[in-house]
């Protein structure tokens, strides 16, 4: 599933099939069809990731960068049942929370509030959602 495809299903479109050209990533790829985001299947969501935490890193001082906060509404599944978050590997989960990390104690991240919520609920030993998760 592309983003693009995963925005059109936000907005109760048809999905659109893989068009390599306008399914390039890119800055304004994401821009445009962040609020795909949370639709995405677990493989797709894992493919976007990278550039999304990539954009995410780039725009850290973008306090209105709606991309940004679209991957941070991924991140805060509630369970560790989630299709998505289950689907990680440790060493995934281990760059999500260096990511957030990042985000929530960097002096020019305008998203500290945020990560730190997020990191809060499900990211950090004993969190509010998966309390039972150690992590390293």
């Amino acid at each position: 599933m592309t983003l693009r495809g995963a925005d059109a299903r936000d907005s109760y479109s048809a999905m659109p099939p893989l068009d390599p050209e306008l399914d390039r990533v890119s800055d304004e790829y994401l821009e445009r069809y962040f609020w795909g985001c949370p639709h995405l299947d677990p493989d797709s969501w894992k493919h976007y990731l990278p550039s999304l935490i990539d954009y995410s890193l780039r725009h850290l001082s973008d306090g209105g960068s709606l991309v940004v906060g679209a991957l941070l509404s991924t991140l805060r599944p509630g369970s560790d049942e989630d299709p998505k978050i289950s689907s990680l590997s440790p060493v995934q989960e281990a760059v999500i929370c260096q990511f957030l990390d990042r985000l929530a104690f960097a002096d020019d991240s305008a998203f500290q509030t945020d990560a730190l919520q997020v990191m809060d609920e499900f990211w950090v030993n004993h969190s509010i959602y998966r309390p039972h998760k150690v992590f390293a």
